[in-house]
C-alpha cells in the first residue's frame, strides 16, 4: 500500500484517460492503446495462471487493432469504445453489466453487438460505469443502460434484479450532450459499495 501518490513509470506515453475499478486500473493513451494493471481477471489480458494479478501496466493487444477513444470501470469490469463507435466490455459479468447477453465473465475484451452502429443505433460516444451496471450515450444524445438493477439504477421506470437488454433510457438536446456521463466514466470503482464483482 502506499499513502503518497507517486508516479506510474510503466507508463512512458502520454495518457489521454485513467479509470479506476475496485482493484484494477486502466489507462488510455493518447493514440488509442489500452492498459491495465491490478486483480487479474478484471484486466482483459486472457487467460492466466495463479492470480494473473499485475502490478505494472501492460497493454491489451486484442484491443490493438482498434482505436479506443473512452474508458470506464466498473467493480471488476471495464468498458470501452473505439472511435468507431464499437463497445467492449471484460472481466466480471455476473449481473449483465458487460452487456453481451448473459450473466457470464470474460477474461478478454468482447465487442457488445446489440450496441453495434447501425440503423437502430447511433454511434457510442462515450460510457460510464457503475458497480454492476453500465450506461452508453450515443452520438444523437439517447442513452442506454444494462447491467445490475436492484435499485432502479438503469432509469427503465422498474426494479429487477438484472437486465441485459440495451435500454434507452433518455434522450437529450445536442447541447445537453457536452460531457455527457463524464462523470460516471472513471468514478464507477468508486460506486462499489455493493461488493464483490459478481
Amino acid at each position: 500500500n502506499s499513502g503518497m501518490p507517486r508516479a506510474v513509470a510503466g507508463l512512458t506515453r502520454r495518457v489521454a484517460e485513467v479509470a479506476c475499478g475496485a482493484s484494477h486500473t486502466v489507462a488510455l493513451v493518447a493514440a488509442g492503446t489500452v492498459y491495465t494493471w491490478g486483480a487479474g481477471a478484471a484486466l482483459g489480458q486472457g487467460v492466466f495462471t495463479g492470480s494473473g494479478d499485475c502490478d505494472t501496466p501492460t497493454p491489451v493487444r486484442s484491443l490493438t487493432k482498434h482505436r479506443i477513444r473512452h474508458v470506464a470501470c466498473g467493480w471488476a469490469f471495464t468498458v470501452a469504445t473505439a472511435h468507431s463507435g464499437d463497445v467492449f466490455t471484460w472481466g466480471a459479468g455476473g449481473h449483465g453489466q458487460l452487456g453481451l447477453g448473459d450473466e457470464r465473465d470474460r477474461l478478454v475484451p468482447t465487442l457488445v453487438a446489440a450496441m453495434r452502429a447501425n440503423g437502430r443505433h447511433a454511434r457510442v460516444t462515450h460510457v460510464a460505469a457503475g458497480a454492476r451496471h453500465c450506461a452508453a450515450l450515443t452520438s444523437t444524445g439517447r442513452v442506454y443502460t444494462w447491467g445490475w438493477n436492484l435499485y432502479g439504477q438503469l432509469g427503465t421506470g422498474e426494479e429487477t434484479h438484472t437486465t441485459h437488454t440495451h435500454t434507452h433510457t433518455s434522450t437529450h438536446t445536442d447541447a445537453d450532450t457536452d460531457g455527457g456521463g463524464g462523470g460516471g466514466g472513471s468514478g464507477g470503482g468508486g460506486g462499489g459499495g455493493g461488493g464483490g464483482g459478481g
